[in-house]
């Protein structure tokens, strides 16, 4: 113990005998350290955490490609088409990104929001802390207009009100019932 204390002061002594030298090894290290953390940020949150559902390994996402070679999602009449006629996969849903104006509350919101089938949150695992998912009735273009909220909107917008369930919101001009809210706050 005592020659590691002697070392560690013999080490000092050399530092402060050449201060830009200690310097640029600091900052060195310390450079060092933030991008090492950094990364693992990145490659933790990417790679190594799994997704939050359930047997996430299991999911697959299909894509189309068109004539001029772009590649998107695939058109509802043909998710219908490849749904009515699976043969491998367990179960298919549908969604669709898009953005959504909130315009029933005082300050109105431009939100990102998905359209998705009702059997897209029991593929998933997800379940809502309050209310209910859509039901298969719902996916009609001719059916209730329902919704549901992200718990973090519910939270910020209706400040957490349990009342909510039932009540109508307007979104893009259409008036939609709250069915329900899910823990969810982004989808991927």
């Amino acid at each position: 113990m005592e020659i590691l204390l002697q070392d560690l002061r013999y080490g000092v002594k050399a530092l402060l005998k050449t201060p830009l030298f200690t310097t640029i090894a600091i900052a060195t290290v310390a450079l060092g350290i933030g991008a090492n953390t950094a990364i693992f940020s990145v490659v933790n949150a990417v790679l190594l955490r799994p997704l939050p559902y359930k047997d996430p390994g299991r999911l697959v996402s299909l894509l189309e490609e068109s004539e001029n070679g772009e590649v998107d999602g695939v058109s509802l009449p043909n998710f219908l088409d490849l749904r009515d006629q699976n043969q491998v996969f367990e179960q298919m849903v549908a969604y669709r990104w898009q953005a959504f104006n909130l315009t029933s509350i005082e300050d109105p919101q431009l939100l990102d929001g998905w359209y998705v089938s009702s059997d897209f949150f029991p593929v998933l695992g997800v379940n809502p802390i309050l209310g209910r998912t859509f039901l298969p009735e719902e996916d009609k273009d001719d059916g209730t207009r329902v919704v549901l909220l992200s718990y973090r909107l519910w939270q910020r917008q209706f400040g957490g009100d349990p009342n909510l369930i039932g009540q109508t919101v307007t979104i893009n001009a259409q008036d939609y019932t709250v069915v329900g809210i899910i823990p969810m706050q982004r989808m991927c």
